[in-house]
């Protein structure tokens, strides 16, 4: 007795009621899956109808999808991909259909109803199939798009690094979702070794925040540059996400040239970190910035105050505690929980050492620039 011939009979009231089961599936997987809103709905409902119409046959002939099943599969997959499906959303939108299938083929059961539970084995190893194909294809090409977005990243910053400015610039920029006439902020990252990378937790959670980033590695150096919503929290999640190393962050300027201009700063800013200071804005280190990065110009002028706040870190952290005390002695003992002819004594000391008075604005303004670069 052939006991599937039931099952080819139910096959057959299922095909006959596709129309309406492929309209179900595409709303529900719809409803379930927001992310399917990017695909166009008579595309979407025609390659779900198509899908479960070799599902349907499948059952009926006993067997698991055969290579002309796959390759349709493998297709949708790239195709998934290309319009920013994530994997685990299309394999969702399967496990809905045959889900809704499942409902179909029981209510349409008749005296197929004995013979079912080889059905849903059937259907469960047909989807193990459909799924491993599915995740390799999606692969394939989002580790395609990954790879190319990577080199646009690369090239994008570099056209910036090197102020070119021009219509290349701008397709990449189109390219990887940037306005260009939009805010951007940029971000330099000293790594301490070579083996640090910008993290997949990074850039997801950039991601999550709405946030679009380019990206580039010199050496030690990673060059980032950044748009979105909120530029002061994409800049949270970025210097606390790089741990190690030294952070130099950028101001917010419009259009591709601010974004040019940003990277400029952040070259700054990342002049005057430190161990101490591992991450420096240059809206708040701009005066000590500009004259690190041009060390070399005053390092004549400047070598010997340098050696002595690093020989004598007391009296450096005076010097600095002064300076952020207002010039105030009373007020610097208090920070520095010293009584105030101790600290009347180190500054004395540093302009002994140093020929400058850090009581003057002229000698603090030197000694500062010194502290800071020890």
């Amino acid at each position: 007795m052939d006991e599937w011939a039931s099952v080819r009979r139910l096959c057959d009231r299922a095909l006959a009621s596709l129309p309406e089961l492929a309209s179900g599936v595409t709303g529900r997987v719809r409803a379930d899956l927001p992310e399917y809103a990017m695909v166009p709905r008579d595309e979407h409902l025609a390659d779900v109808a198509e899908l479960h119409r070799r599902r349907i046959k499948e059952i009926a002939e006993r067997r698991p999808p055969d290579a002309t099943d796959l390759e349709l599969v493998v297709t949708l997959a790239h195709h998934r991909a290309r319009q920013g499906i994530p994997i685990e959303v299309l394999l969702g939108s399967y496990h809905v259909g045959d889900r809704e299938l499942w409902r179909t083929l029981c209510d349409l059961a008749g005296d197929a109803l004995p013979v079912l539970p080889s059905v849903a084995a059937l259907m469960m190893e047909s989807l193990h199939v459909i799924g491993a194909a599915l995740s390799a294809a999606h692969g394939d090409i989002t580790r395609a798009q990954q790879g190319h977005r990577i080199t646009l990243s690369q090239r994008f910053v570099e056209l910036l690094e090197g102020r070119q400015l021009d219509a290349e610039t701008e397709r990449i920029a189109d390219a990887l979702d940037f306005d260009p006439q939009g805010e951007f902020i940029a971000l330099l990252w000293r790594r301490v070794g070579d083996q640090s990378a910008l993290s997949r937790e990074l850039e997801d959670e950039m991601t999550r925040s709405g946030a679009r980033i380019a990206y580039a590695y010199n050496d030690l150096d990673v060059h980032l540059v950044a748009q979105g919503t909120s530029l002061p929290n994409i800049v949270g999640i970025a210097t606390g996400n790089l741990a190690d190393g030294q952070v130099g962050v950028g101001m917010i300027r419009g259009g591709l040239v601010g974004a040019m201009m940003s990277l400029c700063d952040a070259r700054f800013a990342i002049a005057a970190t430190s161990k101490a200071r591992p991450v420096a804005r240059f809206a708040d280190v701009w005066p000590y910035s500009c004259v690190a990065v041009n060390e070399n110009l005053i390092e004549p002028l400047i070598a010997g105050a340098v050696e002595t706040a690093r020989a004598h870190p007391h009296l450096a952290e005076a010097v600095l505690a002064y300076a952020s005390s207002d010039m105030s002695v009373a007020r610097t003992a208090k920070g520095m929980h010293l009584h105030a002819n101790t600290v009347t004594y180190r500054l004395e000391r540093w302009t002994r050492l140093v020929s400058w008075d850090p009581r003057t604005f002229d000698g603090l303004t030197k000694s500062l620039i010194a502290c800071r670069l020890a």
